[in-house]
């Protein structure tokens, strides 16, 4: 008995690792070729905050309605599946927008929120799916070697694509990698959604009310917000979002412009980060295993290793001169990250341990939606921000420092919740 509920835990970690393997290849290799493919067909500086803007925007339109649904489907691996599934075929239209000329960039819109805004709603089925088929005790596990995963083709795909880019000499042929890779991409997403489909969550089935309606949204606020800790992680977590987001295309803007990044170093960035943050999910996953108080405390660790990330980018602008940033940036700007998972896997079980599992589908969703509410908006308003003060390289660093004050602010708030929490776990087990 023991081995047969051994063989089925480990036969959901190894799907949920392979489906995280590929489908990041898709992400990964977009979150790395978005910004660049834009660029590449005429999209200028000021307008790269729609990027985050559009893609968000869709994903937060699509996720109450995949809240719904997804509380409503007999199994919790539909949505999951039927998502990249769809977005696998969005993938050989977005590859092609270059053919539509003049309207290759508004096109390239409706392409990004169709692949990049409905992967970014896909993380709340997908977390309604392991809250379904993994109980508490093997979340952490699974979570920590999906990362891995996670990580692993974070680290493979922006690699790949550079090379290519590398080897391709005018514009016209580096348009061409941009186009095969997002052809890749849609290829990557059918296997992801075949590899969900494959997963068993008949013994756990998800119970459902067949209406909709007002009072179904109404009564999942309420079993969210009623909760003192779901409102307390939730507001420090908004905060910390919101301050991330701000400098968010910002970051990109600074390593192309002021660090003077070219595709390759650019890759070898995301490549390099990737693999220190692969390195230490281990690390921060016997960490949060150790203590429950201690996914608190991963919040706060994650948040001040991205404060970290700023210093980083401002010391190397002002230190090192033009032409002699880059390597000093790209080795700096990973080593930093090491703690950068500490609080992506934290937040992931803490939002399940808080949402009830009534509606938990929706819950989810709405939890999500903020957040891409707030990745939608912040970045957008922090590149209007910088262009309306002077696209330069002195109020650039003036408004990161700014930025950075923010961060450091939202960290201390992460600190003084932790110990908040500990003390108050602390006096329910005494």
């Amino acid at each position: 008995m023991k081995e047969g509920k051994l063989s089925h835990s480990v036969r959901k970690t190894i799907l949920f690792a392979l489906d995280g393997l590929i489908m990041q290849y898709a992400v990964s290799a977009s979150g790395y070729g978005n910004n660049l493919y834009a660029t590449a067909l005429g999209l200028p500086d000021s307008k790269l905050g729609l990027i985050n803007l559009v893609s968000n925007a869709v994903g937060c339109v699509a996720l109450l309605p995949l809240g719904v649904l997804g509380d409503r489907c007999k199994h919790a691996k539909t949505l999951p599946a039927l998502i990249p599934l769809f977005i696998s075929f969005v993938y050989l239209f977005f590859g092609s927008v270059p053919l539509f000329g003049a309207l290759a960039i508004p096109f390239y819109f409706v392409g990004l929120g169709l692949t990049s805004g409905l992967y970014g709603s896909h993380s709340a089925p997908w977390l309604t799916l392991l809250g379904t088929v993994a109980n508490d005790d093997e979340r952490n596990r699974i979570l920590a070697v999906r990362n891995i995963c996670i990580y692993f083709s974070g680290m493979a795909a922006p690699l790949i694509f550079s090379y290519f880019l590398a080897r391709a000499g005018s514009a016209d042929a580096k348009l061409n990698v941009y186009r095969i890779f997002y052809y890749i991409n849609g290829v990557a997403s059918l296997i992801a959604a075949i590899i969900i489909f494959l997963h068993k969550n008949d013994d756990r089935p998800i119970s459902h009310e067949h209406s909709v309606s007002l009072a179904t949204f109404r009564k999942a606020l309420h079993d969210m917000f009623s909760s003192k800790e779901f409102r307390s992680f939730f507001f420090c977590i908004l905060f910390f979002y919101m301050s991330w987001h701000l400098d968010w295309s910002l970051w990109y803007i600074g390593e192309i412009r002021y660090i003077g990044m070219n595709e390759v170093q650019y890759g070898y960035t995301n490549m390099l980060t990737s693999l220190v943050e692969c390195i230490s999910i281990p690390v921060w996953a016997r960490y949060n295993a150790r203590k429950a108080s201690n996914l608190d405390r991963s919040l706060a660790w994650g948040s001040g290793a991205l404060g970290m990330a700023m210093i980083v980018m401002l010391v190397c602008i002002g230190l090192f001169p033009v032409g002699s940033r880059q390597w000093p940036f790209i080795i700096s700007a990973s080593v930093v990250h090491f703690a950068v998972p500490a609080l992506t896997l934290a937040a992931s079980q803490i939002i399940l341990l808080l949402t009830p599992e009534r509606n938990r589908a929706l819950c989810v969703s709405i939890y999500t939606m903020a957040i891409m509410l707030s990745n939608s908006i912040m970045p957008y308003i922090g590149v209007k921000i910088y262009t309306a003060i002077g696209e330069n390289v002195h109020t650039f660093t003036t408004l990161y420092s700014s930025f950075f004050v923010i961060r450091t602010i939202v960290t201390t708030v992460l600190i003084v919740r932790a110990r908040r929490v500990a003390k108050r776990k602390k006096e329910i087990e005494a």
